[in-house]
């Protein structure tokens, strides 16, 4: 992959300074592959800080960042949150990475919080370094620079650089931290109604000026939030491009989405050039995920006539870690030795539990084909959050109503790759496997909805599909690019999906067709669904808070949450069983369309599984320029 050309120079009395930025690491801290038990995880933070520090060294003036959601996403990170607690003598692996590359900042993202705050504080005792979100308040005040914040708001980071003259110059880089605000909802649970947040833009717009009043030169948004729609609302959750209009800001670390920027198939629109890295003609850059990419901003300083610094000329890019492909015995060769050696003992650590034994599986349980047809290793987490509810609700005034249970194929390919699918093989299933089959550290939640809310959840659920032709061929089923996790399949229902009709839902949860209707044959024990008949449907924390813009407002309608999460559940459920055997009898299927072939992308490991689809008659398309496996199959 070609790294764009870095060109951008300072003359006489000018500075350059180069911001360096990773975001939504997700703990992946090293090169290793926890799920699978192997070297060979193409994106990490020991990837990404080999080529930090070759940045740092082709440049006399840097900075390192980080954006947010470092916390929650590896077997690692769960081992810590479970096993260990951080303090003084055991400092988080995550910190001692970063203070290994000399981080001068990092700001909260929304996974921060997945553990719990006296967690995420105690895991933030380690950094060498300020973190910062100026919008998450432990108490209001009348105004944002009035509340009482759980980290501090921005820092300002005094360096002595050096002009393009070889003279030393004093500059204050003023850096503020912003998280979704959303968290207050999505992670309700763990948070116990004690913080309070405010809109980015809000935030920004009280403590701006207050940087500049203490002295910031300049100053860069370290912001966790995605690049959404230029008119979007002030307390958005992609908030970038309304951001950059405040006056003061100069450059903007962007995140949470796990894209790229610059990118020259970005989003488009008359104040965002993403070929150029600019929103609002403002420096910007998203540097994927998992450390895929680190973020540069380029930027050349100048003195203006009032003796104030202002940036003459910038350049963005994300920059990839490494190639397409590379290798186990590459990525453990080409990682940071410092980052590998400082946290060695928690890798080792992390490997003795992740391959700890909790029972065994008569067949193989993967997502390869969770997105074209019912799944074992979906069904399976639908099995264990129903027969919780169950026995949670058996004494409440909800014992008497059906449970249902809805979860997500959260390893689907997508943006992580085509080797990010869950595959369990048959036989033992140790702790790895269960976090390969439930990924996210969410909580256990339940909602009381009736035949109408069910069916408007379900439609949601579908609009990820095409609208396909009736007998035509070579039509896309999904995209490879659609969020999984916003995919819920149900149990203890059965359904037809009808992809000739339209989506009622649009990407964003926004209902733009009312009447439309994908959803066939919803039966409850063989006999049509009303639209009066009640359920508890078993989910989890993210989808009741609000995660995917689901309809319904699933949060007025909790009956049961529990700080029991969904992997711990699950893996209760295996232990107890002993030995499961996966369940192919379907609950849901695709309305036949006589004549029409259709095709999907999924992950080269399909291959050894097509015996699962052949009613689908599947024919093996190659593998795409990206690694993935194309197939055809009728419907």
């Amino acid at each position: 992959m070609n790294q764009p050309e870095l060109i951008l120079k300072a003359t006489g009395t000018q500075i350059k300074l180069r911001v360096l930025a990773t975001t939504d690491l997700h703990h992946n801290i090293c090169p290793y592959n926890y799920y699978e038990d192997r070297y060979g995880n193409p994106f990490s933070l020991a990837l990404a800080g080999t080529l930090i520090r070759k940045l740092r060294q082709d440049c006399n003036n840097s900075i390192l960042l980080d954006n947010g959601d470092f916390l929650e996403g590896t077997p690692m990170a769960d081992y810590f949150a479970t096993q260990v607690t951080p303090d003084a003598q055991r400092r988080h692996p995550m910190m001692s990475a970063m203070n290994t590359l000399e981080y001068d900042a990092l700001t909260l993202g929304n996974h921060e919080f997945n553990y719990g705050i006296p967690f995420l504080q105690a895991t933030l005792t380690g950094a060498a370094f300020p973190a910062l979100s100026c919008n998450i308040a432990t108490r209001k005040g009348a105004s944002p620079t009035e509340d009482t914040l759980l980290v501090a708001p921005y820092t300002i980071l005094t360096r002595q650089l050096t002009d393009a003259a070889g003279n030393s110059q004093t500059l204050k880089i003023g850096v503020i931290g912003f998280t979704p605000p959303q968290i207050t909802r999505w992670d309700r649970q763990k948070l116990g109604g004690k913080l309070r947040a405010r809109g980015i833009v809000e935030a920004a717009r009280a403590w701006v000026p207050q940087m500049k009043a203490a002295g910031a030169d300049i100053i860069i948004a370290l912001c966790h939030t995605g690049i959404g729609q230029e008119d979007g609302s002030t307390d958005t959750e992609d908030a970038a491009v309304p951001l950059a209009v405040i006056d003061g800001i100069d450059a903007l670390v962007t995140g949470h989405t796990h894209q790229l920027f610059p990118d020259a198939r970005g989003p488009v629109g008359a104040k965002i050039d993403a070929p150029a890295g600019t929103l609002h003609g403002k420096p910007a850059v998203m540097a994927g995920f998992w450390g895929s990419h680190v973020g540069l901003i380029d930027l050349v300083l100048e003195r203006d006539a009032l003796d104030s610094w202002r940036v003459a000329h910038h350049q963005s890019a994300a920059l990839p870690t490494c190639a397409p492909g590379i290798s186990g015995t590459e990525a453990k060769a080409a990682a940071d030795p410092a980052i590998m050696r400082a946290v060695g003992r928690d890798h080792q650590e992390t490997l003795a539990w992740i391959r700890r034994s909790v029972g065994r599986t008569t067949g193989a349980l993967h997502s390869y084909f969770a997105m074209v047809t019912d799944n074992p290793a979906i069904r399976i987490v639908n099995e264990a959050q129903t027969r919780y509810m169950r026995d949670a609700l058996r004494d409440s005034a909800y014992a008497g109503l059906p449970v249902l249970s809805a979860a997500s194929p959260f390893k689907s390919g997508g943006r992580g790759g085509p080797q990010h699918y869950t595959h369990v093989n048959a036989g033992r299933i140790a702790m790895r496997h269960i976090a390969d089959l439930y990924v996210f550290p969410n909580t256990i939640t339940g909602v009381k909805v009736n035949g109408q809310m069910l069916r408007q959840w379900l439609e949601r659920s579908v609009s990820l599909y095409s609208q396909l032709t009736a007998g035509d061929t070579g039509q896309w089923l999904f995209r490879k690019e659609t969020p999984s996790y916003e995919f819920d399949i149900f149990s203890g229902i059965t359904y037809e999906i009808d992809l000739t009709a339209p989506a009622c839902f649009n990407s964003r949860g926004i209902e733009i067709n009312p009447q439309a209707s994908r959803i066939r044959d919803l039966l409850y024990q063989g006999r049509p669904v009303s639209d009066d008949q009640d359920f508890i449907v078993a989910t989890n924390n993210f989808r009741t808070g609000g995660g995917g813009s689901y309809p319904g407002e699933l949060h007025n309608h909790l009956v049961h949450q529990s700080s029991m999460t969904n992997r711990e559940l699950l893996l209760r459920y295996i232990a107890d069983a002993g030995t499961v055997t996966p369940d192919w009898s379907p609950n849901w299927r695709f309305a036949p369309l006589g004549g029409t072939r259709v095709e999907f992308e999924t992950g080269p490991g399909a291959r050894r599984f097509l015996s699962e689809i052949s009613p689908m008659n599947p024919t093996d398309l190659g593998n795409s320029s990206d690694g993935f496996a194309r197939f055809a199959v009728s419907l």
